[in-house]
C-alpha cells in the first residue's frame, strides 16, 4: 500500500462542518458539502488555486456520501421537519384522545412557550427560511413576529417575562452564544450577557437567570434586566432553573447529571426529583403545587408525562401519549390554567 507523503495543504478556512467529499473527473477540483449555522451546500473547490464555486445551496441538510461522476454529482439530501404537538389534559382526568399539530409547517416549529395570561404563545421556527422568534394566539392563528429576530442556532425556548411585555430568547453571533430581550410588541433587541444561554425571568421580571460555563462548568448565573454584573447561583453544576412562586426556592436542571434539583434560601443544594435523563434538561415545568417533566425510566426509555407531588413527595404518571412523539424533544410548557 502506497501511502502518500509531502507537506499537508489547508483547503478550507470557513471553520465549516465537511459532510463528504469527492474528486471530479480532473482530478484538480473536489466537491465537498459544507455545513454552518447559516447554509447548508454543495462546494467546488480548486486543489491548486482554493477558489470555490457553489454548486448548490439548502436550509437542509446536504453533502453526505458524495459521488462525482463524469459530468454529475450524487449526493444525499436529509431534510428535517420537527413539529409542536398540543394536548388538553384537565386535572380532572379529562383529555383529549390525541395530540393536535400547532401552527403547522411545512418546516420546523419548536420550543413553545405561553405568555403568563394565556392568550399567546412564543416560539422557534424556520418556516420563513431563517430560524426566527414567532408569536401566535393560543389557538395557532394570528402569526406574528415582534420584531426582525433572527435567530442562528437557538440552544433554548424563548421566555415571557411575568408581565408579558418582554421576551428573553438567545443566538450566536460570531460563534457566541449571546442572551437578548425584545419587546413583545416589537422593537430593536438588547443585548443582556454573551457566553450565555437558557434565559429565565424570575417572578418579579427584574432579573434574569441564565446558565454559562464562563468558569469552564455549566452553571446558573444571575443578573439584573436592567444591566449589571452578573452572580453565579449554582455551585455543583446547573443549566434550566426556575424560582417559586414566592422566589424562596430555586428548582433547576444540570447539563450532564439526571434529576432536578432545589437551592435553598440556605444555599443548599439538594435533588427532589431524581427521574429526569439529562437530555430532558428542557422537558419539565415548575408549577407552584408539584413538577410537570417527562421521565424514561418506566416504559423502557419511552418518553412518559410525569407530575412530582410537593406536598406527598409521590410521582404520579400522566399520560404516555409523548411515546408517539419525538424522543428529541426539547421543552414541554404547561398553559397557565394547567
Amino acid at each position: 500500500m502506497n501511502i502518500p507523503s509531502g507537506e499537508q495543504k489547508r483547503l478550507t478556512h470557513d471553520n465549516a462542518l465537511i459532510a463528504g467529499l469527492d474528486w471530479l473527473s480532473d482530478g484538480e477540483h473536489i466537491v465537498y458539502g459544507s455545513s454552518d449555522d447559516a447554509e447548508r451546500k454543495l462546494v467546488q473547490i480548486s486543489v491548486v488555486e482554493g477558489t470555490t464555486k457553489k454548486l448548490y445551496s439548502s436550509l437542509d441538510y446536504a453533502g453526505v456520501n458524495l459521488t462525482a461522476l463524469a459530468d454529475k454529482i450524487a449526493f444525499e439530501h436529509v431534510a428535517y421537519q420537527t413539529g409542536i404537538c398540543k394536548k388538553h389534559f384537565g386535572l380532572n382526568g379529562a383529555q383529549t384522545p390525541t395530540a393536535e399539530i400547532f401552527a403547522p409547517t411545512t418546516r420546523s416549529n419548536w420550543f413553545p412557550q405561553y405568555s403568563p395570561d394565556g392568550q399567546s404563545i412564543a416560539f422557534l421556527s424556520d418556516r420563513s427560511g431563517h430560524s426566527e422568534l414567532w408569536l401566535c394566539d393560543a389557538d395557532g392563528k394570528n402569526l406574528r413576529k415582534p420584531g426582525a429576530v433572527q435567530l442562528i442556532s437557538p440552544n433554548a425556548p424563548p421566555r415571557w417575562s411575568p408581565d408579558g411585555r418582554w421576551i428573553l430568547f438567545d443566538k450566536k453571533t460570531d460563534r457566541l452564544n449571546q442572551i437578548f430581550v425584545v419587546n413583545a410588541n416589537g422593537g430593536a433587541p438588547r443585548l443582556l450577557t454573551s457566553d450565555a444561554t437558557a434565559p429565565v425571568f424570575s417572578q418579579d421580571g427584574q432579573w434574569v437567570y441564565f446558565s454559562s460555563r464562563r468558569t469552564g462548568q455549566w452553571q446558573i448565573w444571575k443578573m439584573p434586566l436592567a444591566g449589571g454584573e452578573p452572580a453565579q447561583i449554582t455551585a455543583k453544576g446547573g443549566y434550566v432553573g426556575f424560582e417559586s412562586k414566592d422566589g424562596r426556592e430555586f428548582y433547576f436542571s444540570k447539563y450532564d447529571l439526571p434529576g432536578i434539583w432545589k437551592r435553598s434560601s440556605q444555599n443548599e443544594e439538594t435533588q427532589v426529583v431524581m427521574p429526569l435523563a439529562s437530555q430532558d434538561r428542557f422537558n419539565w415545568q415548575l408549577a407552584e403545587n408539584g413538577i410537570y417533566f417527562v421521565n424514561r425510566m418506566i416504559k423502557n426509555d419511552i418518553p412518559v408525562l410525569c407530575f412530582f407531588d410537593f406536598a406527598t413527595g409521590a410521582i404520579h404518571e400522566l399520560d404516555d401519549f409523548l411515546q408517539k412523539l419525538d424522543n428529541r424533544m426539547s421543552g414541554i410548557c404547561l398553559s397557565p390554567d394547567r
